[in-house]
């Protein structure tokens, strides 16, 4: 089969939105204070949270924040109850493509609290995107992007000549780009720069020498690299060439199919090498909703599409044209090409297994969940992402806000700046109904999302109820 084949080489080798409000001016023409009284404040950092608090946003910022009754509000300031509610920083999906889910899905993950995605690759206006949110004149989240993915040559070639020429998957095959030779290398990094991408991500390895060159020219101009897993016995290699994330499960071929690559080590190897990881700051970004969605049978799928209103699943009120589209595409491919020897579900099992291991070894777990691909929701697949890091990846509460906050602002390269809820921060807020501490699900229990300060229009959130 075609895709087993691939993954064998693999591993042998929008709607317009209006642009977010600037708070109206108050006193002396500074822009009005926005406050939430009474609230708790969800530290994710320690793992508690800090009652009857008052949060003072005024701009784009976090200005003051402490015991309610010893901060000053403003009497021109608007004001939010907070008694009963918990508030913590706005989510990260660490793992998306915009290109495939479209723009109409901006305002999809803002009304799930996702007030940051890490774009992975892709064609089409994403940076532009990605400058008109932060200029104000598209309403989003904050996007950092890869441009372009980087691909090896000979990985391109064996897809565009035995796919569809025709098909919007080989149309954008062939816009990635190709790496066969340390020349091609620095050709690759130039492009990604022109471009003005925050990063660069890399789908599948080119030979060793084309890759190390990428690698090295990527650290000489301060450019970050990610993209998925090398074969098992490159991993640790290629995290100590500077790798800052390996996507998805870690594969490895057996008859003719595919396994979960860690299980087939030893105890003592398997920790060596997550410590190995850690100690060169290479994150993993599981994405067990992904690995779930491929088990799940088409007739699933072609349910939840002609259910395009949303009246049976609500799910499908957040999947817009171009992403339904990108999903008919998927199931093409999947009838045309099916895949009966890899067992999806025993892999993501065992690669979700994986992620408590790797946080006891120190590397840091992102939450993303590949938005673009068939059956990934723009903005409710990463609550569902949160509650497999605990269900089936054995990480805390706490642990599992993280991957969705301070540590992908950390990997997003915006440490300390949208990552907690303390003064001086930017204002990128979201309001629960629960604790997210005691049960993760309550992230999807949003009262209230506040980006850069402004509050979001109440049709923009989703129900208290959404599931």
């Amino acid at each position: 089969m075609l895709r087993v084949r691939i993954l064998l080489l693999l591993l042998a080798a929008s709607a317009c939105a209006p642009p977010t409000r600037r708070a109206p001016e108050g006193e002396a023409g500074r822009p009005r204070a926005l406050a939430i009284i009474g609230v708790s404040v969800v530290d994710v950092r320690e793992g508690r949270t800090v009652s009857d608090q008052t949060v003072l946003v005024r701009g784009e910022r976090i200005v003051a924040i402490g015991p309610r009754g010893s901060v000053a509000v403003p009497t021109d300031a608007d004001r939010i109850d907070g008694q009963g509610r918990f508030v913590m920083p706005g989510l990260w999906d660490m793992h998306v493509h915009l290109s495939y889910a479209g723009r109409e899905s901006l305002e999809a993950f803002l009304r799930h609290g996702i007030t940051g995605v890490r774009d992975m690759g892709g064609t089409g206006p994403i940076i532009a995107w990605r400058d008109s949110v932060a200029g104000g004149a598209l309403r989003g989240p904050r996007i950092v992007a890869a441009g372009p993915v980087l691909e090896s040559a000979r990985w391109i070639q064996f897809v565009t000549e035995r796919d569809d020429a025709d098909s919007a998957f080989v149309r954008e095959i062939r816009s990635r780009l190709a790496l066969a030779t340390p020349e091609d290398a620095v050709v690759a990094v130039d492009a990604i720069q022109r471009t003005g991408a925050d990063f660069a991500k890399i789908r599948n390895y080119p030979p060793g020498p084309a890759y190390f060159a990428l690698a090295r020219t990527l650290r000489a101009r301060g450019v970050r690299l990610a993209g998925h897993a090398p074969p098992l016995s490159a991993v640790g290699i290629v995290s100590d060439s500077g790798m800052g994330s390996f996507e998805h499960s870690v594969l490895a071929a057996e008859a003719g199919g595919l396994r979960e690559a860690f299980s087939t080590l030893s105890d003592s190897a398997r920790r060596a090498l997550m410590q190995r990881l850690a100690r060169n700051g290479t994150a993993w970004t599981p994405t067990i909703v992904t690995g779930l969605a491929r088990s799940v049978p088409d007739s699933t799928w072609r349910r939840m599409l002609a259910d395009s209103l949303g009246a049976k699943d609500s799910r499908m009120r957040d999947v817009a044209a171009t992403l339904r589209d990108n999903w008919r595409d998927g199931l093409r491919m999947r009838a045309t090409d099916p895949d009966t020897s890899t067992d999806w579900a025993t892999i993501e099992s065992a690669s979700a297994r994986q992620a408590r291991a790797m946080r006891d070894a120190g590397v840091v777990i992102l939450a993303g969940t590949d938005v673009g691909v068939l059956g990934i929701v723009p903005g409710w697949s990463l609550h569902e992402e949160l509650e497999m890091l605990v269900r089936r990846g054995g990480l805390s509460p706490t642990e599992a806000l993280r991957a969705a906050t301070m540590d992908a602002a950390a990997v997003a390269g915006l440490a300390g700046q949208v990552d907690e809820v303390v003064m001086g921060q930017a204002a990128d807020l979201v309001l629960l109904d629960a604790n997210p501490l005691v049960d993760v699900a309550a992230t999807r229990r949003i009262r209230a999302v506040v980006l850069r300060g402004a509050v979001l229009p109440r049709h923009q959130r989703p129900s208290a109820r959404a599931r």
